[in-house]
């Protein structure tokens, strides 16, 4: 018998939520994070790295979120790729979460704490 797997994504780097519901984005330059910030729904970014043991740790949660909260923009930032992103919103610390409307930061947090993220994702949807 075959294992149900999610379906392949060209681009490694946008992969869907392992049930299919959803797709957190990672962003690839500060073009594409500028537009997306300013958009007309609540951004909730997750600054992450490569080598950062609690941002593994949390990153099914926050798939698990973006599952959730479909009226909430769910992207990611390797701070390594985007240095420049990183130093621009700063960033001195991962994991950090920092959620947008209409391109102004409104709330962060800094750590992978798992109520403290729920919370955010609330409030965001509220938006």
């Amino acid at each position: 018998v075959a294992e149900a797997r999610a379906p392949h994504h060209p681009n490694p780097r946008f992969q869907p939520h392992p049930h299919g519901s959803k797709m957190v984005k990672m962003i690839e330059s500060a073009e594409e994070f500028a537009t997306l910030k300013k958009g007309d729904k609540p951004v909730l970014v997750d600054f992450t790295a490569s080598w950062c043991g609690p941002c593994k740790k949390i990153g099914p949660f926050f798939e698990e979120l973006a599952a959730k909260y479909p009226d909430v923009v769910f992207v990611k930032i390797d701070v390594d790729d985007l240095d420049d992103v990183a130093a621009e919103c700063g960033i001195s610390a991962m994991p950090t979460f920092q959620l947008y409307s209409n391109g102004v930061k409104v709330q962060e947090m800094t750590g992978a704490d798992n109520d403290k993220l729920a919370a955010m994702a609330a409030a965001a949807n509220d938006m």
